[in-house]
């Protein structure tokens, strides 16, 4: 079986989209994934950049990926 590495997922703000997402990816075999999300500041005026999310605030249970 092949294993894959480094999947990038573009950020969703639906959880259950996120999570199906991720959940296809282990099913076909990708160990880690990356959750992208762009910052785009609207504003000129200098802003904080926010914080990343956890991933635990993101999607409440992982998928177990087996080899």
């Amino acid at each position: 079986m092949s294993v894959f590495m480094d999947l990038n997922l573009v950020y969703s703000p639906d959880s259950s989209r996120l999570q199906r997402l991720v959940e296809t990816a282990a099913h076909l075999g990708y160990s880690t994934v990356a959750i992208n999300y762009v910052y785009e500041p609207t504003a000129k005026k200098k802003q904080d950049i926010p914080a990343p999310t956890p991933i635990k605030d993101l999607i409440p249970e992982l998928p177990i990926v087996q080899f």
